[in-house]
């Protein structure tokens, strides 16, 4: 019997479980380009260029791959509309709340609250009628206090006040939209829908955008590169990564993989620009681990509870 059931972990929820922390470290690697690429531009100036950039890509390659008919399946009135209120909720609102909140609070408190999306996901779920499962619940706070634990020594005395709010305003955007894929836009191509949701994300942002430090920026090697990999790992496949995450285990098992952002983004810290890890950061990532090792067992894939 343990056999049995040793192999059904080993060869149903171990390969979501590893491909949910390649989700989670490629996400995260967006921390670390970003800040080559804020280095010579505004953040909301760069997530302008990179959505459009993405979106404008994806919807060139599919209408290569369909080029006997190339606009044929971009006629979709329900695709626009599902991939324009991704857009809005994916990455405008997200993004420009939580860019707004950074403005009064601290980057480390910012990384906490965002890794709330998990507590976020699974309330929304709750109130649009999904069961509540105490054991996933449990999975979720015990992550989270791993997340705590890791950032805990750099939070200092940070400060609580209205940028708080525009960061979980934010993180409820993306929970939003997370579950709004899940119950409306799975039966979707994601080839366009990722497209469509990141070139209207991107033009949302182009009231913000300013031209002039695009065109200096581009004639910069660090910055191209920076640009390049995050259109194409970040937008495009990282995203990807994430809609056939939700379509195998659910919103709610998916959104925990959100903890794990923080730990990747201490360690790929570490490694490209040479911060500590310190004995919180282990701890707080053991504990982590333990928490999405319990939200996997909760759930097998195919979004059934156990």
């Amino acid at each position: 019997m343990f056999i049995l059931r040793l192999s059904f972990y080993w060869e149903r929820i171990m390969p979501v479980f590893l491909f949910g922390c390649l989700f989670s470290l490629v996400w995260s690697s967006a921390f670390v380009a970003g800040k080559v690429s804020i280095d010579y531009v505004l953040p909301l100036n760069f997530l302008f260029f990179r959505f459009v950039s993405a979106g404008l890509l994806l919807l060139a390659v599919w209408a290569w791959l369909n080029r006997r008919q190339p606009f044929a399946g971009l006629r979709n009135r329900r695709l626009w509309l599902v991939g324009s209120l991704l857009g809005l909720l994916n990455y405008a609102l997200y993004l420009g709340f939580s860019y707004t909140g950074l403005q009064t609070v601290s980057p480390q408190l910012v990384i906490l609250l965002v890794a709330t999306t998990p507590f976020i996901t699974l309330l929304l779920s709750v109130l649009l009628g999904t069961r509540l499962h105490a054991k996933l619940l449990l999975a979720i706070a015990i992550g989270f206090s791993g997340v705590y634990i890791a950032l805990s020594d750099k939070l200092g005395n940070a400060a609580f006040g209205l940028g708080v709010v525009w960061v979980l305003l934010g993180v409820a955007a993306l929970s939003a939209g997370t579950l709004f894929y899940q119950r409306h836009a799975q039966a979707l191509h994601p080839l366009p829908l990722i497209g469509i949701q990141n070139l209207v994300g991107g033009l949302l942002l182009l009231p913000f955008a300013e031209y002039q430090s695009l065109y200096a920026a581009m004639t910069n090697t660090p910055f191209v590169l920076s640009w390049l990999y995050q259109v194409i790992a970040i937008s495009i496949v990282a995203m990807w990564m994430w809609f056939w995450l939700v379509r195998r285990i659910g919103s709610d098992s998916a959104s925990v993989f959100h903890l794990m952002n923080p730990v990747f983004g201490i360690l790929l810290s570490a490694a490209f620009f040479h911060t500590a890890v310190t004995r919180n950061d282990m701890i707080g990532t053991a504990v982590v681990i333990a928490g999405m090792a319990l939200s996997m067992r909760w759930k097998a894939p195919g979004g059934h509870a156990r």
